[in-house]
């Protein structure tokens, strides 16, 4: 897509296309049978889109947008757009690029776990350690 902003076609499309510029640029190869030879690669169309969904909110930080449509055929579009270089404090890393995820660091949105302490295996309540 480093030609293009936008990319349109069907889940074996892009899978295809996928493919074949992945064994272009010689990042797998593929075996006797026709299938990419390489391990975690998805087999089949419907395992791209999962995948894809899955990673969809990744995308989109980094200024690539999923959508999928359902008419005839499902359609995948896949957008580009540039993404904005300042964070919400309005620094900009040291790479040029927006950081994908800011925290404070007096954040205290921490998961609270409690594990009891560690002793005797006895019939005495035991007092909860918070994490």
């Amino acid at each position: 897509m480093s030609d293009r902003d936008e990319w349109v076609g069907t889940p074996a499309e892009l899978l295809g296309a996928l493919e074949t510029a992945g064994e272009a640029a010689r990042l797998f190869r593929r075996s006797a049978n026709g299938k990419v030879d390489a391990k975690g690669w998805p087999g089949a169309p419907h395992i791209l889109t999962r995948r894809l969904n899955e990673v969809r909110s990744n995308l989109a930080d980094l200024g690539i947008y999923i959508q999928q449509a359902r008419g005839d055929a499902r359609t995948i579009v896949i957008t580009m757009r540039p993404v904005s270089s300042e964070t919400s404090d309005g620094s900009v890393g040291s790479d040029g690029l927006k950081p994908l995820r800011h925290v404070r660091a007096d954040a205290t949105d921490a998961t609270v776990a409690t594990l009891p302490k560690p002793g005797p295996l006895d019939t005495q309540p035991r007092e909860m350690l918070t994490i």
